[in-house]
């Protein structure tokens, strides 16, 4: 994933706790999470995903179901974030 795709992401996740109607303090990011490890990558779109599916499926579980990716496994096709 590109980092300007995650500056996207993350523009969009911010304006939304921004929102009157949500809780500023509740939040699950499996993205946060990830760029904030020490095993965060962004050398290629490949390194990033396969990291990002050893990282998190390792250290943070809760966030396994939150990211689709398509049946080769070398693009996030979906991702949700609370």
């Amino acid at each position: 994933m590109s980092p300007v795709t995650q500056d996207k992401i993350m523009h969009i996740v911010s304006k939304d706790k921004n929102d009157v109607n949500m809780d500023a303090h509740f939040e699950i990011n499996w993205l946060k999470f990830y760029k904030n490890s020490t095993h965060y990558n962004t050398s290629s779109q490949n390194d990033f995903i396969y990291i990002r599916m050893k990282t998190l499926s390792q250290r943070a579980p809760q966030f396994y179901n939150n990211v689709v990716f398509n049946m080769g496994f070398s693009q996030i096709i979906s991702s949700k974030f609370f």
